[in-house]
């Protein structure tokens, strides 16, 4: 037994350290950038697979120590067992999968070898789905408006400096529906009702050529991106001269 390890090391050691030379020219066999990435998934989840049946034989025998009767597990033995564990798992995910689909037929499409969720393209959204969007839009940010302005009640009309200093949930701060996106917040603006046309809290261009804008004056109108962008600048420049 002994002469039979020192000669699998023996060997081992000649094959690790026999390095033929290479000259120019000399084609060379590689793996192709797919492949290499194949090699290594299936190669993680060898490795992965028969870790799981020595944990599962090491708890199953550690357990002899309080059941007696237990059969002692080997490793082929522990091998099966997750072989059949995993079929299980697979067929168990799989009708999860096909019940998915039946309940929610033509929602889902394949991305990769994952599914998600079908997003709805221009021609599938309807007017009212629109209209009920931009009433949601308007409405959060009616509720933002409402926080800010008792903050600045209670800090002689200065609005937060940060978005965290809000103290405000993060919800507050962001776009509602599948945006999901904060608010473009400019800070260091006080309240003032006789200040028109001063953005406070602006909607990002994700949502659309048409965003919803919150003034130091407590109003919220629709406007243009292009609008936006030209009463940022003429604001900037204004404030450089003061």
């Amino acid at each position: 037994m002994r002469n039979q390890i020192v000669r699998s090391l023996g060997i081992g050691a000649m094959v690790f350290f026999w390095t033929p030379l290479l000259h120019a020219g000399m084609p060379s066999v590689s793996l192709t950038e797919y492949g290499q990435h194949r090699v290594s998934t299936y190669s993680f989840f060898i490795v992965g697979f028969l870790i799981s049946a020595w944990i599962i034989k090491t708890v199953w025998n550690s357990l002899q120590a309080d059941f007696v009767k237990l059969p002692r597990l080997t490793y082929k033995s522990s091998l099966l067992i997750t072989t059949i564990w995993g079929l299980l798992f697979v067929l168990v995910l799989t009708m999860i999968s096909g019940a998915r689909e039946l309940m929610t037929p033509q929602a889902w499409e394949r991305s990769g070898a994952l599914y998600k969720i079908k997003e709805p393209t221009v021609e599938q959204i309807t007017p009212e789905q629109e209209q009920s969007t931009r009433e949601a839009r308007r409405l959060k940010l009616e509720r933002l408006q409402g926080q800010l302005w008792i903050y600045a009640l209670q800090h002689g009309g200065q609005f937060p400096s940060t978005i965290e200093e809000s103290g405000l949930a993060e919800e507050y701060w962001t776009v509602p529906e599948q945006f999901q996106i904060r608010y473009l917040y400019r800070p260091d603006l006080q309240a003032d009702i006789s200040s028109a046309f001063v953005p406070l809290v602006i909607e990002p261009d994700i949502v659309g050529t048409t965003r919803y804008v919150l003034f130091t004056d407590g109003s919220i109108a629709p406007l243009s991106s292009e609008q936006i962008s030209a009463l940022l600048p003429t604001l900037e420049a204004e404030a450089n001269d003061e």
